[in-house]
């Protein structure tokens, strides 16, 4: 405890700036603002999600790059009833300004409508909800968003959900005229901004580190959870360290359900080597807090914000589940982005490093190829060995609501990842490909993919091993944006999915249109 009120005492000085809400995190319109800060060689730290603004590089305007700053204008001057058509085009809905007070708010929806053409059902999904966000006085930033949802999905997604009991990176779920889903998420935080280099969050959200699409130390994949996160920066360092409430759903749609709680704490140190060259260093531990006989049980060093303090005792025969990772970013050129992640959990050191459990991340991200603006390619590889994130204490397994905190897929598996985004006005196209290769379990044996099973027989594992699955994912989809305040578009996607199962072959055929508010990720190729 000591350890972490010196880390509040030294921090916590100075004044705020303005503006300090997080900028939403959708690797669609991130690649904006990643395209601006490569292009021009700046010294940015964009490796933890979601970004306070208050942190990026003052050259940088996020209000231009998110929330298109100055958008119609020349229409605007031209027309009558320029109020209506500002809450149409550019404008929150709701605006509301005092002294020292500011807030906005906005109504989020998703109405899509779509068909299986492989198995001729009906698709459709029917969300509706709020988002508020605003400042108080000088130092205090919050926003809340609630979302009510009802839906009919296609037969891989309906799989999922019957073995998961959850909606993927969402909720619970409960079961709606027979062969639907209803449920409903929530995510909220308050900002404490003491200082210029420093803030304190406590809220219920998703994090995410890394530079890919994927993260093999924590993604945004999982439904949201409780969370206290300490961040500390200047321009050469990034320190955050979080504390985090998970749970195990253990049942399905019942009022006398049970929840398994455990938690978590994580510690993030990024550090800008130069303008070309970034490199992070990861801690994540997952402790079981509550078991027969006492509940919420935390241990002194649970607290303590020092990295790597866990790993030290987990060497000295410490049960929790302890991760460690290395997050690295190089600009070699400026429309070029390496990137690359390592994640090790619970290493020996008796062991040879390829027998323990580990995996590995490396892509690429070009912008602007060709020199046309908006035009954003990534190609990324990620490779997990056998029984990565699992623990021999089932509820310290590295997952959230039944659902992992790190690669969606689990582990034991191998993914190619491809993506193409352009941008042109209003207009937006998204092109992806997902191979994933994945030894999954036989029935009564756990081959090392499932982290709610474990085997102390890992360190003789094989990768790949168990049942060969391979599943790909093909998506094309075509956008009109017709309001940057929330990322609100009108669409029309198909998806092609292939997944070859021990030799038994299953395809999904999907098209959809509808109109959406995309400020989060929801992507569903991994299933």
């Amino acid at each position: 405890m000591k350890y972490f009120i010196l880390f509040l005492l030294i921090f916590s000085y100075s004044l705020t700036k303005s503006q300090n809400t997080n900028l939403p995190y959708n690797t669609f319109l991130f690649s904006d603002l990643e395209e601006d800060i490569n292009c021009r060689f700046l010294n940015v730290h964009n490796s933890l999600k979601p970004i306070e603004p208050n942190y990026l590089n003052s050259k940088i305007n996020s209000d231009s790059i998110f929330f298109l700053f100055g958008r119609d204008s020349l229409i605007l001057n031209r027309l009558k009833h320029k109020k209506l058509w500002k809450k149409l085009r550019t404008e929150d809905l709701v605006i509301g300004k005092a002294k020292n007070f500011i807030i906005q708010a906005n109504i989020i929806v998703d109405f899509e409508a779509g068909k299986d053409l492989v198995t001729d059902s009906i698709l459709s999904t029917n969300s509706r909800g709020i988002i508020v966000k605003g400042k108080i006085g000088k130092r205090f930033y919050f926003q809340t968003l609630a979302v009510e949802n009802q839906a009919f999905v296609a037969d891989f997604i309906s799989q999922y959900i019957k073995s998961n009991q959850v909606m993927p990176g969402l909720a619970r779920i409960r079961g709606f005229n027979q062969t639907g889903y209803d449920y409903s998420y929530s995510n909220s935080y308050i900002n404490y901004v003491p200082a210029d280099n420093f803030s304190i969050q406590f809220g219920h959200g998703k994090n995410f580190i890394g530079n890919g699409y994927r993260s093999l130390l924590l993604s945004d994949y999982s439904a949201a959870y409780p969370f206290l996160k300490f961040l500390f920066q200047n321009k050469r360092i990034q320190y955050m360290y979080m504390m985090n409430s998970f749970q195990e759903i253990s049942a399905i749609d019942t009022r006398e359900i049970v929840f398994n709680r455990n938690h978590g704490s994580f510690s993030y140190l990024n550090i800008i080597v130069n303008k070309y060259l970034q490199v992070g260093l990861f801690e994540g531990t997952v402790w079981k807090t509550s078991g027969v006989g006492y509940n919420n049980k935390f241990k002194p060093n649970y607290f303590n914000p020092l990295i790597f303090y866990k790993t030290v005792n987990y060497s000295l025969n410490d049960s929790n589940n302890v991760l460690v990772g290395f997050n690295i970013q190089i600009i070699p050129q400026k429309n070029i982005q390496l990137y690359g992640q390592l994640v090790v959990d619970d290493y020996s050191f008796k062991n040879d490093f390829n027998q323990n459990k580990t995996g590995y991340q490396a892509g690429i991200k070009i912008f602007k190829p060709f020199n046309i603006k908006k035009l954003f390619l990534m190609c990324e590889y990620n490779r997990i060995n056998p029984y990565t994130y699992s623990h021999d204490v089932i509820r310290q397994n590295y997952t959230h609501f039944n659902m992992p905190l790190a690669h969606p897929a689990g582990a034991n598996l191998q993914e190619l990842v491809i993506k193409i985004n352009y941008k042109f006005k209003d207009f937006g196209i998204e092109l992806s490909y997902n191979n994933i290769n994945q030894g999954k379990d036989s029935t009564g044996i756990n081959f090392g993919g499932n982290l709610f099973n474990y085997s102390d027989n890992y360190e003789s594992s094989n990768f790949l091993q168990g049942l060969k699955t391979t599943t790909k994912y093909y998506s094309a989809t075509l956008s009109y944006l017709i309001n940057p305040a929330i990322n609100c578009r009108l669409f029309v996607s198909v998806i092609k999915r292939t997944n070859n199962y021990y030799s038994v072959e299953k395809n999904s055929n999907l098209i959809y249109f509808g109109i959406r508010t995309n400020i989060f990720n929801n992507s569903l190729d991994y299933i």
